[in-house]
C-alpha cells in the first residue's frame, strides 16, 4: 500500500523547521507474517458491567474534548476502533459485537469520558468556538485542567461561519436544538472508556452546544454556526422560510468576493485563539488538519490561490474515477510554496502558532500534510472506501469515494495515527500489538486474490476490477 512517512514538529512553528524530527513510518516487510494467532485472542464474549457516575468522582476521569469538521472523527474511532460505524472487522473473528475480541485495544489509566462536538461541513470559527465553550464548562463544574485533553482538527482554512442576523430575521429559535446527549441532538455527543459508565450527561447539563437535525447547522450558547458554501440554500429555505434561502445566499456572495488572505487570517487567528485559551487555563491539547492548510500555496493570476482547494493542475484528484494514478499528479515537497512564503504579510501570526503541538504528514511529496496525504500516500487505491458487511457478502461496492483531498478516508484508518498525534495526552494510547494486528490484517486484504480475507477492505485486484467495470451501487 505504501510507505510514506508522518512527522511530527517538535519545533517552534517556523519557516523551514516543521518536521525535521519524529519520522514514523507504517510499513509492512514484504517477508514479515502475521504474528497473532486468532485461537488465543478470541474468547467467548462476556457482559460488560454497569458503572454508575458520582460527581464526587469528577476528577477521578479524564475528558477529552473532540472537535472538528466531518474529518473530525478520531475520538468516536478511538472509543471503538474495531465498531466506529457498527462495522467493519469480518463476522468470522468478532460475531455481532465486538465482546469476543479479547486482545487488549486501549492503554488507559483512568476511566474516560469523551465529549465530541465535531460536526460536518463546520468551520474554523465553529471548531475554535466549541473547544474552547466546552473546556469553559468543563472547568466551571470544577474539572481539574490536568485532568482534560482537548484534540482538535482543523478543517479547510477557507471555511468562515456566519451566525444570528436580525437583519434577516435568522433567529436560534427556528431551531429545535437538543442539548448534549440527548436524542436528535445530531453531535456525537458523550461517550465512555470503559463502555458503559452512565448518568455523564446528566453531570455536563450546563453544555449548550448541538447541531440540527436536518442541517449542517451548528448552535452555542445562543449563537449559529453556518457555513454558506457548505449549506444547500434552498433545502434551507424549504424547511426554515424564504428568509433563510435569501440570508445563506448573501453569506455565499460575501465569501466570494471576500480577498483569501482575510479568510486565511481568520484561520489563523481561530487556531491562535484557542492555543492562547488551553495554555491560559492548563490544558493540553494537539492539532492535526484535514490536509495541509499551510503549504500548497502559490500565486496564480494575481490571486493567493491553494492547490488543494482550488481544484487545479490535478492537484486535487490524485486517482481518476478507475482508481488508476492522475496524469500529471507529481506533487513536491516545497518550502517555497509555503503560506508564510507566499504571503509574508501573515509570517507574524504562522509564526505564533506552537507547532511541538501538531501533527504533519511530511516526506519528499508532501509539506505539512494531515489526513488526506497520509491516507493517500499510504493506503493508495483503496483508502478511501468505507465498507460494510453486506458488500463483502455481495462482493460489491458501495458508497465508494475515489482517493482524493476532501474524499473522507475510510472511518476505520483514523486510530492508527492516534498514538502519533497525541503527544500531549498521558492517560489513553492504543495498544501497539492491536495496531499491528489491524494493519497484518488490512495488509492480507489488500494483497489478497479474494474479494476480501478480514472484512477490513476490499482487495486491490477486485476493486480495480469493480472500478473498471463501473460495477459501484
Amino acid at each position: 500500500m505504501g510507505s510514506g512517512n508522518g512527522r511530527r514538529s517538535c519545533s517552534v512553528f517556523e519557516c523551514g523547521n516543521l518536521g525535521d524530527t519524529c519520522i514514523q513510518t507504517i510499513n509492512r516487510k514484504e517477508d514479515e507474517k502475521p504474528f497473532f494467532d486468532f485461537k488465543k485472542i478470541f474468547k467467548k464474549p462476556t457482559r460488560n458491567l454497569v458503572m454508575h457516575f458520582k460527581e464526587e468522582d469528577k476528577n477521578k476521569f479524564k475528558w477529552i474534548v473532540n472537535s472538528g469538521c466531518s474529518y473530525g472523527v478520531m475520538a468516536m474511532v478511538v472509543s471503538n476502533p474495531l465498531y466506529p460505524h457498527g462495522y467493519h472487522l469480518s463476522e468470522k473473528y468478532v460475531g455481532k459485537d465486538t465482546s469476543g475480541f479479547d486482545m487488549k485495544i486501549h492503554e488507559q489509566t483512568d476511566n474516560i469520558v469523551v465529549i465530541d462536538v465535531a460536526e460536518q461541513s463546520q468551520s474554523v470559527n465553529w471548531i475554535s468556538d466549541s473547544t474552547i465553550y466546552v473546556v469553559t464548562k468543563l472547568l466551571e463544574k470544577g474539572i481539574n485542567p490536568e485532568n482534560i485533553y482537548c484534540f482538535i482538527e482543523w478543517t479547510e482554512w477557507d471555511r468562515k461561519s456566519f451566525g444570528v442576523s436580525k437583519a434577516f430575521d435568522i433567529n436560534i429559535d427556528d431551531f429545535d436544538f437538543k442539548k448534549i446527549g440527548e436524542e436528535d441532538n445530531n453531535l456525537a455527543g458523550v461517550s465512555t472508556l470503559p463502555q458503559g459508565i452512565v448518568g455523564v450527561s446528566e453531570f455536563l447539563d450546563n453544555l449548550n452546544i448541538s447541531a440540527a437535525k436536518d442541517a449542517p447547522i451548528g448552535h452555542i450558547d445562543g449563537e449559529l454556526y453556518i457555513t454558506p458554501h457548505h449549506v444547500d440554500s434552498k433545502q434551507i429555505g424549504k424547511l426554515y422560510g424564504t428568509n433563510y434561502e435569501i440570508y445563506i445566499d448573501e453569506c455565499q456572495r460575501i465569501l466570494e468576493n471576500t480577498n483569501p488572505e482575510e479568510l486565511l487570517k481568520n484561520f489563523l487567528d481561530s487556531i491562535l485563539k484557542t492555543q492562547w485559551f488551553l495554555k491560559s487555563k492548563g490544558v493540553k491539547y494537539n492539532c492535526v488538519q484535514i490536509k495541509s492548510n499551510f503549504s500548497r500555496f502559490e500565486i496564480h493570476d494575481g490571486i493567493v490561490k491553494h492547490k488543494l482547494t482550488h481544484n487545479y493542475e490535478n492537484f486535487h484528484f490524485p486517482y481518476t474515477d478507475l482508481i488508476e494514478p492522475t496524469p500529471g499528479y507529481n506533487p513536491k515537497n516545497n518550502r517555497e510554496e509555503d503560506l508564510e512564503v507566499v504571503v509574508p504579510s501573515l509570517k507574524s501570526k504562522v509564526n505564533m502558532i506552537d507547532g511541538s503541538s501538531w501533527w504533519f504528514y511530511e516526506n519528499d511529496k508532501y509539506r505539512k500534510g494531515g489526513y488526506d496525504e497520509w491516507a493517500i500516500d499510504t493506503f493508495k487505491e483503496c483508502g478511501y472506501a468505507e465498507y460494510n458487511q453486506q458488500s463483502f457478502k455481495d462482493e460489491t461496492i458501495g458508497e465508494h469515494n475515489r482517493p482524493k483531498f476532501n474524499g473522507h478516508p475510510s472511518t476505520m484508518l483514523y486510530f492508527l495515527l492516534w498514538n502519533d498525534i497525541t503527544t500531549n495526552c498521558d492517560f489513553l494510547k492504543i495498544n501497539k500489538d492491536f495496531c499491528k494486528w489491524f494493519l497484518d490484517r488490512l495488509f492480507e486484504d489488500y494483497e489478497s486474490d479474494k474479494f476480501t480475507e478480514n472484512g477490513l477492505s476490499v482487495s486491490r485486484k477486485f476493486l480495480l476490477q469493480i472500478t473498471k467495470k463501473q460495477q459501484m451501487i
